[in-house]
């Protein structure tokens, strides 16, 4: 088999921050511009030749206030994110494979003592998206029973995530609940029925 990959990546960022009194105001901005082709050809088997390209956009703004009240500190934070992915194969768009993201991504933090002890309860919401290698259509081979390949469908993961932790002197508590919707996972299934080649996606 044969696998070229190309991939370009542009990203900026940028983040300002201001102080009035004891309170903590920041904001900014996340850009980032990905171009990847991918191009894999089996040879002298009966495997498909793939030809795929992603082209990617996400444009993300936040803004974020920490205020302490005593020996109390509050923070949260808002961001959002856009997200525009185009993909084709063999040079030709696919609108039902290409996607347009758009959420909010919530999150707070509430650190507070008791006697000497010092506790944090927090909630983020957060986005994972596949790697482009569980995105590709191609068929990888691995040996005579194991084949490998993505799926151009999946979307991207939204996680919620609740922690609680505390420290007193030496001891450090932590606990975390995490509810993923979307969830990518791995799947082994029969490539060709009465044979015996396991197909890895």
């Amino acid at each position: 088999s044969q696998n070229k990959v190309r991939s370009v990546l542009y990203a900026s960022r940028g983040v300002a921050e201001y102080k009035f009194g004891i309170t903590t105001l920041e904001g900014g901005y996340d850009y980032t511009h990905t171009n990847r082709k991918d191009f894999y050809k089996n040879i002298g088997s009966s495997l498909p030749n793939t030809d795929d390209k992603i082209k990617e956009q996400t444009v993300a703004g936040f803004i974020g206030v920490t205020v302490p009240i005593n020996k109390i500190e509050l923070y949260g934070s808002l961001r959002y994110e856009h997200t525009y992915s185009d993909y084709y194969q063999r040079g030709v768009l696919k609108p039902e494979q290409s996607h347009k993201y758009g959420r909010l991504f919530p999150s707070v933090d509430f650190s507070f003592p008791i006697s000497k002890a010092h506790f944090t309860l927090s909630y983020s919401a957060k986005t994972k998206r596949p790697k482009y290698s569980q995105l590709s259509s191609s068929i990888q081979y691995d040996d005579r029973y194991t084949y490998e390949t993505g799926n151009p469908f999946l979307k991207p993961e939204i996680i919620h995530d609740i922690s609680f932790a505390g420290i007193y002197k030496w001891v450090f508590f932590s606990a975390s609940y995490q509810y993923v919707h979307e969830a990518i996972l791995g799947v082994v299934e029969a490539y060709q029925e009465n044979e015996p080649i396991n197909l890895m996606t």
